[in-house]
């Protein structure tokens, strides 16, 4: 019988792949290093309301889970919420603050109250924090129009200009 001919790398190709191998290991170090620092928010939508204030305007009232998932402070610049009409059309809301949807919530009384602080600029989620905060926005629609929504969008810029876009706020069932 005869031998057969063992296979055998030229000298550069094994160096080349225990480069390789030793440059893949070192960017899964640099890679699972810096997962945590990562500016971003993420949230989910507890309750949402719609509320009339005239034939022509409504109110979004939304109780919102808001979760730092870096390890990196997150202080909030601004905050915008937007609502996706049914027909694909993007409009901005102006924002409400604490003591407006306070007072309007506590003259119509049906509506509910507000269950958590309404989120405001220079407010600090620090990493891995977990908090609930409303997020109110007065819309030039009618609440029949609002209701037949595609969702929610919620636009959160940091101070040090990271922006935030969070497209998939509604809750599970309408």
């Amino acid at each position: 019988m005869a031998n057969k001919p063992k296979l055998q790398l030229p000298d550069f190709f094994k160096y080349l792949l225990i480069a390789c191998g030793i440059v893949a290991v070192i960017v899964a170090i640099v890679y699972w290093g810096n997962r945590g620092s990562q500016v971003r928010l993420e949230a989910r939508v507890l309750k949402a309301r719609v509320i009339p204030t005239d034939d022509a305007a409504s109110l979004a009232v939304l109780e919102v889970r808001i979760h730092n998932p870096a390890n990196v402070l997150f202080v909030i610049r601004e905050a915008h919420l937007k609502v996706v009409l049914a027909d694909g059309n993007e409009i901005d809301g102006a924002p409400v603050t604490q003591g407006d949807l306070d007072r309007y919530l506590d003259y119509y009384k049906t509506y509910g109250a507000r269950y958590n602080p309404v989120l405001r600029t220079k407010e600090k989620v620090f990493g891995g924090a977990l908090t609930d905060r409303t997020i109110a926005a007065s819309f030039p629609r009618a609440a029949a129009d609002i209701d037949k929504r595609r969702g929610f969008v919620l636009e959160v810029a940091d101070v040090d200009g990271a922006v935030t876009r969070i497209t998939d706020l509604e809750t599970a069932a309408k």
